[in-house]
């Protein structure tokens, strides 16, 4: 590919590179030529200058530097107490000086640095200066320089910082060089010399310090320098709550100084108190009650509460003989509804009997009076009675005439006479009479007699001939079965004689017939409306029965039926007793129409019924009865009542009502009302009310506190006082007048109210009668001495003695008082001593020092040494020692010392091998770290040797839920602390982490007296910003493995970084979530590894993790990619990329290639035996197929595009390439400046102003955010800027030229294209 086939001009292409060039250089540049990564932050400028340590100003002690984000004169460092080594020169050409220039070096910025010399006093110093590298470092001057400007090489050096602060550091002898810390801290002051010398600051009676002496012979007479001091404690005496009158004791301590700034501070009292008795009283309409308001404050939340006062009594009336309808006029008092009303009805009864008649013989309906409302009776409390008597006589009906013709039978012949016979009365025919007018003849008789209905059949007959014989007149025959006539019907009677012939004569008979016909009753039913009824069977003329009938009031007929034959009929007689009562009663107490009183039921005599009754209003009413029956007596009992009604209660008697009810109250039922503040005072309350009301009356009373005075000789004069009201809480200070050390008392005064008093004062004490005590020998001087006055004393040398000798300070005559400022003096004691010594003791707000040296100028087979730490001491820092004063300090090994709690015990013949030999000088020095504790105090039970991890034991001796210990001056402050072995429940304990601070370990469950172990896990937690709170688990955390919790601090989502402190330079360490196993953050080596969030619920744990297949940092360039060996992969992926984009430029050629690659891999295949023409075809087409998806691919730029950012994002994912924050932005803007100029082209409005334009502006933004570091700073700080410099200048010019040439004159004047056609083509004409 030439030149001619990008798709870019040779202009363009030239902006590609410059923009190359500047991502290059930009990236290059900041690596190669920036400072060093230990740059510092802030910057140091100060004056240095070498003094000796002097009795009158004590040095403070900080040999090392400190964190710079601390304040470098408040906190000690944990820096290393050496020198950096090297240092590095600082260029001769920063040095100025009016005489000999010293040679100088420093540990960072030597390039920066700047320094002068200069005289301080007449003594020789240097003004050192850097205004680019701002952090403190360790500085070396030419001790050739310091012997021959100063005379000597100094121990020390004094630093003031511009600031205003001067502090002093140890200088370091090494290579010829002087070499001192700057940074604001002081150090150890180590001097020696061939004296015994105790070197003591202020302190009090009973200090004691110990030494040995071998040899007394060479042993001078002691001599003391006493240096007075003057002692100040401020004793306050503090009274919560003093009334007026109330004496408080004083104990004025210090007995040779008066007291100073004696003064009292009022603070004020609220006392509130309630005050249910404001009123309490019963008052009718009007009255009124005096009452009186206690306290100097409105009296609050008053509230009245009234109490019903009611009265009663009982009525009654009572009215007989009440009918429906009755009224009754009656009144009802009182102020309130009369209530336990009740009525009594009593029960009237009366009867009425009844008897109903009548016979009959078919059926009648006969109506029954009932005027009763009880259940009819018979008169003695049965059911009524039904008596029926049965009327059944035969009837003879006769047919014909016995003088009429007769019908002749002949007894030869025989014959039959048929007589005819119509009955009138139905009925049974049980005889049959015929007359015979006239009879001749021998053995004449009748051979039958038979009875035929109208039908012809036969119903009747008999056949006895015996009974019929022929005889004249009438003749009777029965026996022929008795059957059943109807009246109106014509029966025949048949008298038949057959022949015989042994018979002779006749008969005549007559056409008459009669027959006797027997009627009946053959049932009777008696059935009333309401269902009553009772029925009889057969009954024979004449019988008679009776029964009950169950009547009720609800019967008002009956009917009687009768099944009877002929003439029959029945006798009836229906008698009953008709009762009446009273039913259902009610009655209307108040005339609305409503009943208020009901009973439901029926009253007899005898009988009453109580019930309850509505309540009555008061007045006049009309009360109406009413009943469904009857009369009724009525006797009505109620209570009239007067009760309290819509009271009110002026509370302050100015015509307004404060607090009212509306309703009413009855005996002994209250009802409270809020009432508003009331002057403090006499006050009168009135009452307004429809009777009489209870009024009790409550507050709050309150009471502040009100001139408050302070009397301290008794004499009745206020020598402190202040004139007003004091708030709660507000506080005034006034100064007492004639306070002194004999003041025993003062009393309190009040004009009301009490008050707080917090008296101050303070009280001083002055070295008196000081002096030594040497072996229980006293040298004392008689008197005081003032502030920094010195007196000498002499002792006597025969007072030393062979072996420890015990010098004990007395800096008093002891009569100060236990409450006084303990009086102290500064000591120095000296004397010669065949055994060279020096102690200086060093006490700092921090650590605590001791820098020993002593000469042995006699072989020892043992000895020891014995440096008694403060209680406070929880590790040593540093614990080193030296021999001969020759050579480097080097720390004491574990085997040649103790510790039993904090006491340092150091076998000083270990150090020697075994023997000390004669003339060997040792020197010590020993720095323990103190915790700071806030909020309590604590004992060390067990400190940490020097060298080893920590794992101490302290004593809560006063401690509080808030309380802290501070651990950032420890040997081991950046490591996580916690505590172990608690004994209490420790589930709370934590450690507080801060940017704003250093570590704090809280034990917010202990309390005083509890104990607890204190290690360091070996990492170091750092917030981000904002403070964290973090935790060891028990028995989840080991040197390899540490584990912990995080949990917010005064937020939450502070995110914040993690350092494994025992990881190793070629190992991955990963910080890991233990409940998910998610890693957040890994790194090789000691690096810090981040968290982005504090809000963990699980435990954390640093542990060995695989390493990336990528840079974690982020491979920057091309050979980071190839050392991580991913290098060969990442030019095949992009670069089949990279073909996608040169294929699809070149489509038909890309076709081309494809299609002669299939032949000739169609050509290969179609070698192969048997199957070779099968599969030539096949690998032809599948190769022209995948070809030619593969070139319309590359010939869509947006796809192709797309493929590429998919690669790239996926290698991303999947570690095969880490691109780091710096990398990302330098990608970011490279893409930037390719997709513009595509984009420009594709809308033909590529210019070169234009372009650099747009990749300059979003260049600068990339820059500035997308990288995690300042990009943008670094690249203006390189030489590359140059180069940017260079092409904006050009992209200016080329904006101009392009301004000018579209706004040239010549745009506004007319153009004429002029366009030529040939004759062909479209034709047209050349107008």
């Amino acid at each position: 590919m030439d030149s001619d086939d990008l798709p870019l001009s040779s202009e363009q292409l030239s902006i590609v590179g410059m923009a190359l060039a500047v991502v290059i250089v930009s990236v290059a540049a900041p690596m190669l030529f920036a400072p060093q990564s230990n740059a510092p932050e802030d910057a140091n400028s100060g004056t240095v200058y070498s003094t000796p340590t002097g009795d009158d100003q004590q040095a403070e002690s900080a040999s090392t530097p400190t964190n710079p984000a601390s304040n470098p004169f408040d906190e000690l460092s944990t820096a290393p107490r050496d020198p950096d080594e090297p240092l590095s020169t600082v260029p001769e050409t920063h040095v100025e000086s009016n005489t000999t220039e010293p040679s100088l070096s420093a540990s960072a910025g030597a390039q920066t640095l700047r320094a002068s010399t200069t005289t301080v006093d007449g003594e020789p110093a240097l003004n050192l200066t850097d205004d680019r590298t701002h952090d403190g470092r360790w500085v070396g001057v030419s001790t050739d320089w310091l012997k021959d400007q100063h005379g000597s090489v100094p121990a020390v050096v004094g630093v003031v910082h511009e600031s205003g602060k001067v502090y002093q550091e140890e200088i370091h002898v090494r290579n010829g060089e002087a070499q001192f810390w700057v940074s604001g801290f002081s150090t150890n002051t180590i001097t020696f010399g061939g004296t015994l010398q105790i070197d003591g600051q202020p302190a009090t009676t009973g200090t004691t310090h110990l030494y040995e002496v071998r040899d007394l012979d060479s042993a001078t007479d002691p001599e003391i320098t006493l240096t007075g001091q003057v002692n100040t404690e401020r004793d306050t005496k503090q009274v919560i709550g003093a009334t007026d009158g109330q004496s408080i004791q004083l104990a004025v301590a210090g007995d040779n100084l008066a007291p100073r700034n004696p003064e009292v501070t009022f603070t004020g009292v609220e006392q509130t108190t309630t005050d249910a008795g404001l009123i309490s009283t019963t008052l009718s309409d009007g009255g009124t009650v005096d009452y009186s308001v206690d306290g100097n404050q409105p009296a609050t939340d008053v509230s009245a509460t009234f109490i019903g006062k009611s009265t009663t009594s009982t009525e009654s009336l009572s009215h007989n003989g009440l009918s429906d309808g009755a009224t009754i006029s009656h009144t009802v008092d009182g102020t309130i509804p009369a209530n336990n009303a009740e009525v009594t009805f009593s029960g009237y009864s009366s009867r009425s009997s009844h008897s109903i008649t009548g016979t009959t013989g078919s059926s009648v309906t006969r109506s029954l009076p009932m005027t009763g409302n009880r259940e009819p009776t018979d008169g003695t409390g049965n059911n009524p009675t039904v008596t029926v008597t049965a009327n059944s006589p035969p009837v003879k009906e006769t047919t014909g005439s016995k003088t009429g013709t007769p019908t002749t039978i002949d007894a030869t012949s025989g014959g039959s006479a048929n007589l005819s016979w119509t009955p009138q009365t139905s009925g049974k025919l049980t005889q049959v009479s015929f007359d015979v007018q006239s009879a001749s003849g021998t053995n004449g008789n009748f051979e039958r007699l038979e009875v035929y209905d109208s039908s012809g059949t036969k119903i009747g007959g008999i056949y006895d001939s015996s009974v019929l014989e022929y005889q004249t007149g009438t003749q009777t025959v029965t026996g022929f079965g008795n059957p059943a006539v109807s009246a109106g019907e014509t029966y025949e009677i048949r008298i038949t004689e057959y022949s015989r012939s042994y018979a002779s004569g006749h008969v005549d008979i007559s056409p008459w017939a009669s027959g006797t016909v027997d009627t009946s009753v053959n049932s009777v039913s008696i059935t009333t409306n309401d269902g009553a009824a009772a029925s009889w069977g057969s009954l024979s003329n004449g019988e008679t029965q009776t029964k009950r009938l169950d009547l009720s009031t609800a019967a008002s007929s009956v009917d009687i039926s009768t099944d009877t034959t002929g003439s029959a009929s029945v006798d009836y007689d229906i008698s009953y007793t008709d009762r009446t009562a009273s039913k259902n009663p009610r009655i209307d107490l108040d005339g609305d129409g409503n009943a208020d009183a009901s009973y439901n039921g029926i009253l007899i005599d005898s009988q009453s019924a109580t019930v309850d009754a509505s309540n009555i209003p008061t007045g006049s009413h009309t009360a109406t009865v009413m009943t469904d029956g009857g009369q009724v007596d009525a006797d009505i009992d109620y209570t009239e009542r007067t009760a309290t009604k819509n009271p009110s209660l002026d509370i302050n008697n100015d015509g307004t009502a404060d607090a009212s009810y509306s309703g009413v109250l009855m005996d002994g039922e209250t009802v409270t009302r809020s009432v508003t503040d009331i002057s403090p005072g006499s006050q009168t309350a009135q009452v307004s009310t429809g009777h009489e009301v209870g009024v009790e009356a409550g507050s709050t009373v309150t009471t502040v506190t009100q001139d408050p005075s302070l009397d301290i000789d008794n004499d009745g004069t206020a020598e402190a006082e202040y004139i007003g009201q004091l708030n709660d809480g507000e506080s005034q200070t006034v100064q007492i007048n004639e306070f002194d050390s004999a003041v025993t008392e003062a009393l309190v005064g009040t004009q009301s109210g009490a008050v707080d008093v917090n008296i101050g004062y303070t009280e001083r004490t002055v070295t008196e009668d000081a002096g030594v005590i040497i072996n229980g020998q006293p040298v004392r001087m008689s008197g005081t001495l003032g502030q920094d006055d010195t007196a000498t004393l002499s002792a006597n040398s025969s007072w030393l003695q062979s072996g420890q000798n015990n010098v004990t300070v007395v800096a008093g005559d002891g009569d100060t008082g236990s409450d006084a400022p303990a009086p102290t003096v500064e000591v120095d004691y000296h004397h010669e001593l065949t055994t060279q010594r020096a102690v200086t003791f060093q006490n700092e707000a921090f650590s605590e020092r001791y820098n020993i040296s002593r000469t042995y100028l006699s072989s020892r087979e043992s000895a020891t040494l014995t440096i008694p730490h403060a209680e406070n001491i929880i590790s040593l820092r540093t614990l080193e020692v030296r021999l001969d004063q020759s050579g480097g300090w080097t720390e004491v090994p574990a085997s040649a010392r103790s510790m039993q709690g904090t006491e340092l015990q150091v076998d000083i013949a270990a150090l020697t091998g075994g023997t000390v030999p004669e003339g060997t000088t040792v020197e010590l020095r020993s720095v323990g770290s103190k915790i700071d504790v806030h909020n309590g105090a604590v004992t060390v039970m067990q400190a940490t040797p020097v060298g080893t991890d920590l794992n101490s034991r302290v004593r809560l001796d006063s401690w509080a839920s808030d309380a802290y210990i501070s651990v950032g001056n420890t040997s081991q402050a950046q490591q996580l602390h916690y505590g172990v072995n608690e004994s209490y429940s420790a589930e709370g304990d934590y450690a507080e982490l801060s940017t704003g601070h250093e570590q704090r370990v809280h034990f917010p469950e202990a309390v005083s007296g509890s104990e607890v172990g204190v290690r360091a896990a070996p990492v170091q937690l750092s917030p981000v910003n904002g403070t964290i709170r973090a935790s060891v688990p028990e028995q989840r955390t080991n040197a390899t493995s540490p584990a912990f919790t995080v949990d917010p601090g005064q937020r939450a989502g502070e995110s914040f970084t993690v350092e494994y402190l025992g990881a190793t330079e070629e190992t991955w360490y990963g910080v890991y979530e233990v409940d998910t196993s998610q890693r957040f953050d890994r790194v090789q080596g000691r690096e810090p590894m981040t968290v982005p969030q504090d809000n963990i619920d699980s435990v954390v744990r640093v542990k060995t993790a695989s390493a990336p297949t990528a840079n974690p940092g982020g491979a920057s360039t091309i050979f980071g990619a190839a050392d991580q060996g991913n290098l060969v992969g990442l030019v095949a992926l992009f670069g089949s990329i990279a073909m996608l984009f040169v294929i699809g430029r070149r489509p038909e050629r890309s076709r081309e290639v494809v299609d002669s690659l299939a032949t000739s891999a169609g050509s290969a295949a179609g070698q192969l035996p048997r199957v070779g023409g099968l599969v030539e075809d096949g690998v032809v087409s599948g190769i022209e197929a995948l070809g030619d998806a593969i070139v319309t691919l590359g010939e869509n730029t947006i796809l192709t595009s797309a493929v590429g950012a998919a690669a790239l994002v996926a290698a991303i994912q999947s570690g095969y390439i880490d691109i780091g924050p710096e990398l990302g932005a330098m990608l970011a803007v490279t893409g930037l400046a390719i997709g513009s100029l595509v984009f420009l082209q594709r809308i033909d409005e590529f210019t070169t102003a234009r372009w650099i334009a747009i990749v300059g502006v979003l260049g600068v933004l990339a820059l500035q955010w997308l990288g995690e570091g300042d990009l943008l700073t670094a690249l203006v700080n390189s030489d590359a800027f140059v180069i940017v410099l260079v092409i904006a200048g050009y992209a200016v010019i080329q904006l101009v030229r392009e301004y000018r040439a579209n706004n040239s004159p010549d745009d506004d004047q007319p153009q004429v294209n002029i366009i030529a056609r040939g004759s062909g083509g479209n034709g047209g004409s050349d107008d």
